[in-house]
């Protein structure tokens, strides 16, 4: 019996050992994987994976739809027509920036053109450039794999029109993963923006965009930050989780939506800053470690909350505006009261079941 006794104590310590060491190697793994050092390693991996055209030293630069017809007939890397039905197509390239120049940038262009599945890397700290810069641009998709780190943004847009981002990963960059800059009606969905030292997404004098489905975590400052008088934007359906600065915030923001957004561990969860007539409804925020799940601040006013879960938040809600509205009833007082910061799941609206209708997303939709 002892000797059974002394086989089973040394067979769980093997198990033990044997645990250790892989959380040990997986954590060592992960931090490397982690470094801006090993940016250029990961990507050189990949590319020995896949059939990617290597244009280093030789950035994509469009001015014009005229050099969209030049480029598709003379580079083996674009093909297409730019119609509807036939857009310009570049796709399978990776681009080291070297420290100076967009990996592709282009502007002034108003055909359709499509960009996919890219590994887009290193265009320098304090350069402002990007992985991707388009400029005074139309029609444009920026579809499904493109890997873009190191640069100062991984996607930037400015003056741009129906420009659709969907499904590409962002993350190592030096200020935002994507930034939209006086662009209107854009859609950003399911994209992955990780690690960027300021925002995951950043809105500013940008209009009628739509921001659905997409993962932000661990970024420096805000996982998506709409700012600067942009309006009608959709904030929906995000998982944005464990960003230093806060979760979501809306600030000099007007007449937006933010829904059914899952809303976790950030600074503070939602942030209403001189910010006025939004909706925010049916959104799941937990575990706010800094003070608040929502907070309402400066000038903010007419905002609209309904149907929202709150869970372990320091401080679930709190309102320094004037005249917004916590349930559809128009109730604008009560949320300095003590039931938002007791650490229950509490809705404001009485009817509303939270487990019923909130999920984590662990994955980027379909």
């Amino acid at each position: 019996m002892k000797k059974l006794t002394k086989i089973k104590s040394i067979l769980v310590t093997l198990g033990i050992i044997f645990v250790l060491s892989i959380l040990i190697n997986a954590n060592f793994s992960y931090n490397q994987w982690k470094s801006h050092e090993n940016l250029e390693s990961i990507n050189e991996f990949k590319l020995k994976r896949a059939d990617y055209l290597n244009l280093t030293g030789s950035p994509i630069y469009i001015n014009g739809n005229g050099d969209w017809a030049l480029t598709a007939a003379t580079e083996e890397w674009c093909f297409g027509s730019g119609t509807v039905g036939d857009p310009y197509i570049i796709k399978n390239v990776l681009i080291d920036g070297l420290g100076v120049s967009n990996c592709i940038e282009i502007r002034n262009s108003d055909v359709h053109f499509l960009i996919t599945d890219c590994i887009l890397f290193n265009s320098g700290i304090d350069t402002y450039k990007a992985g991707i810069y388009l400029e005074n641009v139309k029609n444009g998709q920026l579809l499904e794999d493109i890997e873009s780190g190191g640069h100062d943004y991984g996607i930037r847009l400015t003056h741009c029109f129906n420009i659709t981002i969907v499904r590409n990963n962002l993350y190592y960059n030096y200020k935002m993963g994507i930034i939209l800059e006086l662009s209107n009606n854009n859609l950003i969905l399911g994209n992955y923006m990780s690690n960027n030292v300021y925002e995951g997404i950043y809105l500013g004098l940008s209009n009628n965009s739509k921001i659905i489905g997409n993962i932000a975590t661990d970024n420096g400052n805000f996982g998506i930050y709409i700012g600067t008088s942009s309006k009608n934007n959709t904030i929906s359906e995000n998982v944005v989780h464990n960003n230093e600065g806060g979760g979501i915030t809306a600030s000099t923001s007007n007449n937006s939506t933010i829904r059914r957004n899952n809303v976790i561990h950030n600074k503070i969860g939602i942030e209403i800053w001189n910010s006025n007539d939004n909706i925010i409804y049916e959104n799941y925020i937990s575990d706010s470690y800094g003070l608040w799940g929502v907070w309402v601040a400066g000038e903010s006013s007419n905002n609209l909350f309904y149907k929202n879960c709150f869970i372990k938040n320091a401080v679930n809600a709190w309102d320094d505006g004037s005249n917004n509205n916590w349930n559809l009833g128009g109730d604008t007082k009560p949320w300095r009261s003590l039931v938002c910061r007791i650490h229950r799941c509490y809705c404001n609206l009485r009817d509303f079941n939270c487990k019923r209708h909130f999920r984590f997303l662990s994955r980027i939709p379909s």
